[in-house]
């Protein structure tokens, strides 16, 4: 299948997704591909803009360059997912 051909189905229903950086430029557009296919969707970033994120994504504010940032995102998509 081609890219002209391919269409936003739900190959993702059910699936759960981290996009680290998905609040800017390629993170966010994956982010959003996944949510269109249906997929529950985090994203992480140090700050997220607004103080929040897009509707239907979960938002973690985490620095991912420490190790206390990746334990916060793990509790966090325990306690969330």
């Amino acid at each position: 299948m081609n890219e002209a051909t391919m269409t936003l189905g739900e190959e993702f229903r059910g699936k759960r997704v981290l996009v680290t950086g998905g609040t800017r430029g390629i993170g966010a557009a994956i982010a959003h591909r996944f949510r269109a296919a249906g997929a529950m969707v985090a994203i992480t970033a140090r700050s997220l803009p607004g103080g929040s994120a897009p509707e239907g994504m979960l938002g973690i504010e985490a620095d991912l360059g420490a190790p206390a940032g990746v334990e916060a995102v793990i509790r966090r998509l325990e306690s969330e997912w």
